[in-house]
């Protein structure tokens, strides 16, 4: 009798032992987030993820989602896979759209209800793109068929904004032509918040030439502005000219009365030199009356 007592209170401290070792787990469990209703994505679209694992589009479309870690998950659907993180407050996803056969581009969803993230404050001033503006720029830039209308969409609608550097990646990745990507690069590198996010693309790129020129637009910073040159203060001397100035007193430095100039004193001529040639009607005064070796014309001929 003794010993079934015994083994009775050893299986119930076992049990209990197993019980009290279990409940850090369950509380970690419970505790752990979810992404258990519905999320707008960067990409346009608006998906109601499910408690099962599964998820609804709007076009009746199905999916799926699955934890892969503590704040990380997967979500597919559409033939593409999104790997995610889920930010501390529960309300934002960010990682990286992946389709087979495509490097993959970074992706966002915001829970539907809950306060939209305000944008990162920065240095310089201007606040980047907000997530819904971006959408939208990327999905007509994705929509342009023109490589080259293509840059000039994203450097008219970039003109003046700035841009993350995951955004600017996405909109890299949308060019087929490095030159055409090169050109929109150092049209917003001065604008760029968190460049080093942007040079990890450099990789992907054919050419090493243009992979050199892509890294030093993105590690150079920002081009010093140059401010225009001070105008010129106003002249203390007259102006040249056959009038005689002197400074007005009632008007601003610079300002001059208009007096006129007097006539030049006549300077005295030098001792005439002997002339090497012979002219028949004479020879003709210079400038300041003086004599000369050139000829006089004949005056009979000027006459008629």
């Amino acid at each position: 009798m003794s010993a079934r007592i015994g083994l009775l209170l050893i299986a119930s401290t076992v049990s209990v032992g197993v019980a009290r070792a279990g409940e850090p787990a369950r509380r970690a469990v419970a505790a752990s987030p979810s992404l258990v209703g519905d999320w707008s994505w960067s990409n346009g679209n608006v998906t109601a993820l499910r408690p099962d694992g599964t998820l609804l589009l709007p076009n009746d479309g199905v999916g799926s989602w699955r934890r892969v870690g503590p704040r990380q998950f997967e979500v597919r659907y559409e033939g593409g896979v999104a790997r995610v993180e889920l930010s501390l407050d529960g309300n934002l996803l960010r990682g990286v759209w992946m389709i087979p056969g495509d490097a993959g581009e970074p992706v966002s969803a915001q829970r539907l209800g809950a306060p939209a993230p305000a944008p990162p404050a920065t240095a310089m001033g201007p606040t980047p793109l907000d997530d819904d503006t971006f959408a939208g720029l990327l999905a007509t830039v994705r929509a342009t068929a023109s490589d080259l209308s293509r840059r000039n969409l994203v450097i008219a609608a970039l003109a003046g904004r700035t841009v993350t550097g995951d955004q600017l990646v996405a909109l890299v990745e949308t060019f087929r032509s490095e030159l055409n990507l090169l050109d929109v690069v150092r049209a917003v590198a001065p604008r760029v918040v968190e460049p080093q996010r942007a040079l990890g693309f450099a990789a992907r790129m054919r050419s090493s030439i243009n992979r050199e020129r892509y890294v030093k637009l993105l590690s150079t910073g920002r081009p010093a502005v140059v401010a225009p040159p001070p105008p010129p203060p106003p002249s203390t001397s007259p102006p040249p000219d056959e009038v005689q100035y002197e400074p007005d007193p009632f008007e601003q430095p610079g300002a001059y009365l208009r007096r006129p100039r007097p006539e030049r004193p006549k300077q005295p001529c030098p001792k005439p030199i002997p002339c090497a040639n012979y002219c028949r009607y004479g020879y003709a005064k210079d400038q300041n009356g003086c004599s000369s070796c050139a000829c006089l014309p004949n005056p009979v001929q000027l006459s008629q």
